[in-house]
């Protein structure tokens, strides 16, 4: 008997010491949620010896949720647009963790007057209709010339017997354009393709996190939502900027500008497409294939600043306003910058001002174009005084009493090396090739020994669902599951 309980104890010691000499090493580069959702899958399906390296003191990548004001605010990604029938939205569902946010868009006009609710609407549905059939734009087209050719022609025909309208309509071209580079996160519109894959999910209802922050969604990536004792224990290593990549050999070596240096079976690629463009001829050896950077270089990315503003005294709130949108007349941006100089061109980039969901005392302004790399350069006080300007110029006829903002919050994407971006879009030269950029960068390289050794996700990666924090798990779940179909077959 006693014979017998060592023949097992042995053999067990002997399945232990194979079973972990068998599984394989991974490292997966960023904590974003493109990183964690692949550790996250790995991790649950028992391949347990993996390695987040992430550039940043935090995770979260382009996810950024900070304590101001009243709440949490989210310097990156706000608004969740759903995901469908994944297990992370389904929890997000059943915990109740978000609400749809209710967007009214109120704007005045440069001269200082609120302008009628009723007009900006109409010019909004316009807008809308010609989003909503994007897919018949034309290829080889962009954004710009698609949205001009349509609106005008839709405005020509409903204002064709009031002058008046038609002039206001056509300068309200100037806010969808304003609109537009923010939504693609471009610096120009006329960077951006018409025709595109991009799908929406079938429940986009723009939720927010009842003041807690997009970071909740990482939560339950990791399980520490709802249920704060079933977290995995993921190996996430802070601070660890990667200088090289050498992933043709029967091991990846990734060495990191630190001097630290990991050896792996397998390497998940999850950095931005701005890092990429940014670092693409020195963070591997050997080289990307040509298809590869081919990809890296067509598709765009560009960048948005995002920056909240809190005031002691909240000066709006007997008007109850869900919004401050901006609408300047030609003139009217002329005779600005002949006053306060054209340093202060930035400014006119700024379309609207939102009052924080769940957050009473904070605005937050959005601002894009190619003005966001010198908004970047700004300090707080360049910033905060512009926008004084502003909203004196158009809300302080009715409003007697703003006050300044006491504390300002902001990120700089664009200049941070570590994201170089916000979110990427197709342009026209991405779309001029059989299969799809996102596509051809998402495809898997294999090592001399023919293994799959380097891998890659994150939202650039995904041919449908790009620019989403949804698309970049689900790229992080496609790359994880690539590595579940090798292991579970042997």
């Amino acid at each position: 008997m006693f014979t017998m309980k060592i023949v097992l104890l042995t053999l067990l010691q002997l399945f232990v010491f194979t079973r972990c000499e068998n599984e394989p090493k991974i490292i997966i580069i960023g904590a974003g949620p493109a990183g964690i959702a692949a550790a996250s899958k790995l991790y649950q399906n028992n391949i347990t010896n993996v390695k987040i390296l992430e550039a940043e003191n935090r995770i979260g990548g382009r996810i950024h949720s900070v304590k101001f004001g009243d709440a949490i605010v989210d310097l990156g990604a706000e608004w969740y647009s759903g995901g469908d029938d994944t297990d992370v939205y389904e929890t997000i569902k059943e915990s109740n963790l978000t609400e749809p946010t209710c967007f009214t868009q109120i704007f005045y006009h440069s001269s200082g007057k609120r302008i009628d609710h009723g007009i900006i609407t109409e010019l909004l549905n316009i807008f809308e209709e010609i989003q909503q059939v994007a897919v018949e734009a034309k290829e080889g087209v962009t954004v710009e010339d698609h949205i001009k050719e349509k609106y005008s022609a839709k405005i020509r025909e409903r204002y064709k017997d009031n002058s008046e309208m038609l002039e206001f309509a056509s300068d309200f071209l100037e806010v969808i354009r304003k609109e537009v580079t923010i939504l693609h996160g471009a610096f120009s519109w006329g960077d951006v393709s018409a025709k595109s894959d991009h799908e929406e999910p079938a429940e986009n209802n723009w939720l927010n996190w009842k003041g807690r922050g997009f970071k909740t969604i990482l939560d339950v990536l990791m399980q520490n939502c709802p249920d704060p004792s079933k977290e995995l224990p993921l190996e996430i290593i802070l601070n660890k900027e990667v200088k090289i990549i050498t992933w043709d050999d029967d091991e990846v070596t990734v060495e990191c500008f630190d001097g630290s240096s990991y050896k792996a079976d397998h390497v998940i690629v999850t950095v931005s497409l701005g890092v990429l463009k940014n670092r693409y001829q020195t963070l591997f050896n050997p080289e990307l294939p040509e298809n590869k950077k081919n990809a890296i270089e067509e598709l765009g990315i560009a960048a948005v600043a995002k920056i909240f503003f809190y005031f002691p005294t909240r000066w709006w709130l007997q008007a109850d306003l869900k919004s401050i949108g901006l609408f300047w007349t030609e003139l009217d941006q002329v005779e600005f910058l002949q006053q306060f100089g054209t340093d202060k061109h930035w400014l006119l980039d700024l379309p609207i001002f939102y009052p924080v969901t769940n957050n009473p005392s904070v605005l937050e302004a959005f601002l894009g174009g190619k003005s966001v790399p010198q908004i970047e350069l700004l300090s707080d006080d360049e910033i905060i005084d512009g926008i004084m300007l502003v909203l004196n110029k158009f809300v302080g006829n009715e409003f007697k009493n703003i006050t300044k903002p006491t504390e300002i919050l902001r990120y700089n994407w664009y200049s941070n090396p570590h994201f170089r971006g916000t979110y990427s879009y197709q342009t026209i030269q991405s779309r001029r090739r059989k299969v799809s950029a996102e596509t051809a960068l998402s495809e898997p390289l294999t090592g001399k020994n023919r293994k799959m050794t380097l891998l890659f996700a994150g939202e650039a990666t995904n041919p449908t669902h790009y620019g989403s924090v949804y698309g970049a798990l689900e790229t992080g779940y496609r790359e994880a599951q690539r590595l579940l179909d090798i292991y579970k077959t042997v």
